[in-house]
């Protein structure tokens, strides 16, 4: 069934950020900078992932297994809060 397969498929297929964010935009202020996403929960729901906003943030700083982190990630602190 449809619903089956796109379960199957969210556990091994990967999804990039775009595909499930409306924005994803740099902000730039005097004192910070920060990644504002918008979060695209329809297309999560159709997708059938199993996310939500901590678990891309936790993805984010925690980066993909193997990869080396860019520096600025490296330099935030391990802790989510």
């Amino acid at each position: 069934n449809k619903v089956g397969a796109r379960v199957v498929k969210a556990q091994i297929e990967k999804t990039n950020l775009g595909e499930i964010s409306t924005y994803i935009k740099e902000v730039y202020a005097p004192d910070k900078c920060y990644i504002s996403i918008q979060l695209d929960m329809d297309a999560i729901d159709q997708l059938k992932l199993d996310i939500d906003a901590y678990t891309v943030r936790r993805s984010i700083l925690r980066g993909s297994r193997g990869v080396t982190r860019p520096a600025v990630l490296r330099s935030l602190p391990r802790c989510i809060h």
